[in-house]
């Protein structure tokens, strides 16, 4: 069941260690999750014992790419052999860079995926599209 997260980290989703266990999932490890309309995103799982054993908590972004509220029940697997890519192709949403001036790429996707290990699928909506070569 999906609860809100304390961090707004829009790749990280928060369990219990003994839900971890019970997954076969380690800190860190990426997982996939799947809301109930069949949409899917890749997220780094990590413990948080202040949650109950029947909860996720992740934030804003990773609910809306998923398509679920609050409250919903979802999917949680570990997600095996994840590439590590080395392009990406990003397309800003109109709405988030209205004012903005100079090189968006400098300025945001640089700074946000530099030194980061942030699992990405294709389609993924947050600020960006993320659509892959």
């Amino acid at each position: 069941m999906i609860d809100d997260a304390s961090n707004d980290d829009n790749s990280t989703v928060c369990m219990t260690q003994a839900k971890l266990n019970e997954l076969k999932i380690y800190k860190g490890d990426p997982v996939l999750i799947r809301g109930k309309k069949r949409k899917e995103t890749l997220c780094i799982a990590l413990p948080d014992n202040k949650l109950t054993d029947d909860k996720i908590s992740m934030n804003k972004c990773i609910r809306k790419n998923i398509r679920c509220r609050l409250g919903d029940v979802i999917m949680v697997k570990g997600a095996a052999d994840v590439p590590n890519l080395t392009k990406i192709h990003v397309l800003p949403m109109e709405d988030t860079i209205e004012g903005i001036t100079g090189d968006i790429t400098q300025t945001f996707l640089i700074p946000y995926f530099r030194d980061a290990y942030r699992p990405l699928k294709k389609g993924d909506l947050c600020k960006f599209f993320i659509s892959f070569f």
